[in-house]
């Protein structure tokens, strides 16, 4: 586990909840933690349970696949957490069905238990999601909520957000998105790069809130902070889920 990760959960296990409690750092890259994360259990189940699902669901789409990805029907990421039963430990399966270009993909979210399978489904037209974490019920409802880290590069131009999401009784909520980060440094060394720190407040309704970075892209420049905490509106998350158990 990295030092990001660790941090995290040091945060999440510290804080009383009335504090803030930090959920993200834009000045870091997603670890790339499927290798090290995922188990031969969840290999089986996904290859098993959820992967046929999703043949099943993208069907008429298959075609536009990109024959040639080696991203192609695998599990993205993994996390631990509360998303269907407060009583469960549950695994939640971050997958990626076929990408069918730059930054487009067919991709999933599959709860699991250990003795019950597949509790779970959500499947959606998204983006290159890499990386998938579990909230610390930030609204007070037992749940964990989902976080994922979303990503991409353009024309030297790279951008990250976060969206925030939730597994209601049969359907499945999106809180919203805000950004990351974004830099233009495979434009030029001379352009520099902005980073959020994202940080969450428990309550009914939660709030969230962020600290503003800037780093040139010079070789060895460091992070320097632009704004102090400021409170955040989650922008609206247009994707649409469609949940199929």
């Amino acid at each position: 586990m990295t030092n990001f990760l660790l941090a995290l959960l040091f945060v999440f296990s510290q804080s009383s909840p009335a504090q803030l409690r930090q959920i993200y750092d834009g000045r870091t890259i997603p670890p790339p933690s499927a290798q090290k994360r995922v188990t031969a259990a969840d290999q089986t189940i996904f290859k098993q349970k959820i992967l046929g699902a999703a043949r099943r669901q993208w069907r008429e789409q298959a075609s536009k696949c990109d024959k040639e990805s080696g991203d192609n029907y695998q599990i993205i990421d993994v996390a631990s957490g509360k998303f269907t039963n407060p009583l469960a430990t549950q695994r939640a399966i971050l997958y990626r069905f076929c990408t069918y270009g730059h930054n487009f993909a067919y991709n999933g979210i599959a709860i699991t238990e250990p003795d019950r399978g597949v509790v779970a489904h959500v499947v959606y037209d998204g983006a290159w999601d890499n990386a998938i974490y579990a909230l610390p019920d930030l609204n007070g409802n037992g749940l964990s909520e989902i976080m994922l880290s979303i990503g991409g590069t353009n024309m030297g131009e790279t951008w990250g957000v976060i969206s925030i999401l939730e597994f209601t009784d049969m359907g499945f909520t999106a809180l919203g998105s805000t950004e990351t980060m974004s830099d233009r440094c495979g434009v030029s060394e001379s352009e520099s790069g902005d980073a959020y720190v994202i940080f969450g407040r428990p309550g009914r309704n939660p709030a969230f809130f962020r600290e503003s970075f800037n780093e040139s892209c010079r070789k060895n420049a460091h992070w320097r902070k632009t704004k102090a905490l400021e409170q955040v509106t989650l922008d609206p998350n247009e994707v649409e889920y469609k949940r199929l158990l």
